[in-house]
């Protein structure tokens, strides 16, 4: 059963926004991603589709996505650009930001559902501020128990780290973040390669936007359900990850108190939310559907998990 869609009219914002999703074998997750991204309030002006040599039938499920969307009357460009040439978050991420037209360059991830208001928080971020270059906001996991409880805990933390840095810093985070289509324009050459696959895309990003003295903020209505699935990690791989962070700004010859309190804060959630993602497994591998495509209700608040996946479970056991 295809995902439900929104078919809105386009606000008269002088503002555009283009929602670039870079994908790699995510077959299991790129439609919801698309409806997400469609069911807005204040619809994006397009949805730009990287597709970074995938050997599973993503590709396919974009296609078929847009056609069936573009059949029932839906007004917004999907479209699907390659990149055959590098394999990597950052190659794909180039790519799409150079087919991209809009004024602003949102960029999440596969794994992300944006909510219903997403693009209206976007737009006005920059449209309240002529400086701002760069918007970012909370996220919570859609794939883990207590999704309302992880938001707040989420937008507490991310403010929390703002208020204790030295410079009141606001890091990118790629899986919600957006910026001006002119700040790529002028500083995209700048951002690093990463042929080494040492260093965070989006932290690049942020500490070049910070040379420049170009203005990131930090927007609570720009709110994004992603995948807990990294936390399945082994610690080993988790605390390397976590490094980039800190990787990222020694790179540059740079030091950030937010990075290494942000760090400091993942590395200690990790056997927690290890363990419980370990436990949530069977029990959410049941209800996915139902996560994924109701995260969000019709007003942009967040549908209580417990309630809707337990009447379903009731439903289905009551049948048998």
């Amino acid at each position: 059963m295809p995902p439900k869609i929104c078919y809105n009219d386009y606000s008269m914002s002088r503002l555009t926004v283009s929602i670039v999703v870079p994908v790699y074998n995510e077959n299991a997750i790129i439609r919801q991603c698309l409806a997400a991204a469609l069911n807005q309030r204040l619809k994006p002006l397009e949805i730009v589709v990287v597709n970074n040599m995938s050997t599973d039938d993503t590709e396919q499920l974009v296609q078929d996505f847009a056609r069936e969307y573009k059949s029932a009357g839906g007004t917004v460009d999907i479209r699907l650009v390659q990149e055959n040439a590098r394999q990597g978050m950052i190659p794909a991420r180039n790519t799409g930001f150079e087919a991209a037209v809009g004024d602003i360059l949102g960029r999440i991830d596969a794994d992300t559902l944006i909510c219903p208001g997403w693009t209206q928080a976007v737009v006005n971020a920059y449209t309240s501020d002529s400086k701002v270059m760069g918007v970012t906001g909370p996220v919570t996991y859609y794939d883990m128990p207590m999704r309302r409880f992880a938001l707040r805990r989420d937008n507490e933390i991310r403010k929390a780290i703002q208020l204790f840095s030295q410079r009141k810093d606001v890091i990118l985070f790629g899986s919600n973040m957006s910026i001006r289509a002119r700040a790529w324009k002028a500083l995209g050459r700048e951002f690093c390669l990463d042929l080494e696959d040492k260093l965070h895309e989006d932290v690049d990003i942020t500490v070049h936007f910070k040379k420049h003295g170009y203005k990131i903020v930090y927007a609570e209505k720009m709110v994004a359900g992603v995948s807990a699935r990294r936390i399945e990690n082994r610690r080993k791989d988790f605390i390397k990850y976590q490094n980039k962070l800190t990787n990222t700004y020694a790179h540059h010859n740079e030091k950030s108190r937010s990075a290494r309190i942000a760090k400091a804060v993942f590395l200690s959630i990790y056997f927690p939310l290890h363990a419980l993602r370990y436990i949530y497994s069977g029990y959410y591998k049941k209800i996915q559907t139902e996560c994924e495509m109701d995260l969000w209700s019709p007003n942009g608040k967040m549908s209580p998990l417990s309630h809707r996946a337990h009447t379903k479970l009731n439903m289905k056991s009551k049948t048998k």
